[in-house]
């Protein structure tokens, strides 16, 4: 039996966590049984609405998926953006699961289901109603072209039970979904690495908060700024990633202009990109992590945040009070009350029994769902799938 794991190549030199993801598991799972494989699409971040940029990007995915190596079953690590953006009408994967020629499974990192859209999509722009047209002949009944193009995998892998539910919801086959939370990084930084990190950017011994990832708008950095500004002089937010994207540019803009009028412009840290050792000191130096967002989807940041240890108050929302309930050591409330906010946070930091439980239930929840638990999983899922198949 062998596995093909596929995920889009990201663009030169950008960082990408389910990329991180799949060639973390194709490792856990041995050459042996899997191997990895990056498609390539003629033309990736095609404006939406222009004909011919998405109709090579589509030709790319027909072209990938026919010349795909020989394997038992393949695995898509999807994320919708990595197919041209959140429109399924113009998103290259329709093409890319319509002429497989193995079975495929897949891993929605991503969906727009799973951010509010809840129904199907309604044509929108010209380049809709053209790749609506393709596609129509192929749904059936009264299904949506997301619940067409999901159906064609034999199995769907989810991180929450709450997504189970919402595909679940679109008449998918509860039996076909695969419920298994993201896997767990463990920091492998010293706490040397995590000084050198607190020297770099003269944080000393002051207390530090940090949040994880890409900024953007819908991971409410505000609210945390907001609580920061409640809190001791001897505490210290920070970024710990940058912008991506124009948009995430004007919006890291917008929250200096916050600190500073706050008057705490001097304890907002931004660290832009890092490599993975810095990275992994920014994750062992901070003291709390902060989650104040409630639309989630892989709960990606969350696991690295579990893996550094450090406790975490997270927004009170499905996917954290999953991850919570299985053990995790997390804090939720409404973020939006930011003095509420402010002082759950300078409660951990001022009792240290209470931030060393967290730390511990943090610890517990990283054994269980580390990349050699969630590899066997996986293993276990495929050997299962194939033998479905095969009788």
């Amino acid at each position: 039996m062998h596995v093909l794991l596929i995920h889009p190549s990201p663009p030169a030199g950008a960082a990408c966590g389910v990329a991180d993801y799949t060639q973390a598991m194709c490792a856990a799972l041995g050459h042996d049984f899997a191997s990895l494989h990056q498609v390539r699409l003629a033309e990736t971040g095609a404006r939406r609405n222009h004909l011919l940029r998405v109709m090579r990007l589509r030709s790319g995915a027909h072209r990938a998926a026919t010349k795909l190596p020989k394997c038992d079953l393949v695995h898509v690590h999807y994320a919708d953006m990595a197919w041209n953006g959140t429109r399924m009408f113009e998103d290259a994967y329709e093409v890319f699961t319509r002429y497989l020629s193995a079975p495929a499974v897949v891993t929605l990192h991503e969906h727009p289901w799973f951010r509010g859209s809840r129904g199907a999509e309604q044509p929108e722009t010209a380049a809709d109603y053209v790749f609506g047209l393709l596609v129509a002949g192929r749904i059936t009944g009264q299904g949506s072209i997301e619940r067409e193009v999901l159906s064609r995998h034999v199995g769907i892998h989810v991180h929450h039970r709450w997504h189970k539910r919402v595909l679940g919801n679109t008449g998918l086959p509860e039996a076909k979904i695969f419920v298994l939370p993201h896997l767990v990084y463990r920091c492998r930084a010293d706490p040397g690495a995590a000084q050198r990190f607190r020297e770099k950017w003269q944080i000393g011994n002051k207390r530090l908060l940090s949040i994880v990832g890409f900024v953007f708008d819908r991971k409410r950095y505000e609210l945390a700024i907001e609580a920061l500004a409640k809190l001791p002089a001897d505490t210290v937010l920070c970024a710990i990633g940058g912008p991506l994207g124009s948009e995430s540019r004007q919006y890291l803009e917008r929250l200096k202009e916050v600190a500073m009028k706050a008057g705490i412009g001097r304890r907002f840290i931004i660290t832009g990109y890092l490599d993975k050792d810095a990275f992994d000191s920014a994750l062992r130096a901070s003291d709390v992590f902060l989650l104040p967002y409630g639309e989630v989807s892989a709960s990606g940041s969350l696991a690295r945040c579990v893996g550094a240890g450090a406790p975490i108050v997270a927004q009170d929302c499905d996917s954290f009070r999953e991850i919570r309930d299985e053990g995790a050591g997390i804090e939720l409330l409404d973020t939006s009350d930011t003095t509420a906010f402010a002082s759950r946070i300078n409660r951990i930091l001022n009792e240290p029994g209470l931030a060393n439980r967290m730390r511990e239930a943090n610890w517990g929840y990283a054994e269980r769902f580390s990349l050699e638990a969630v590899a066997r999983a996986f293993r276990q899922w495929y050997e299962r799938l194939i033998s479905q198949l095969s009788s």
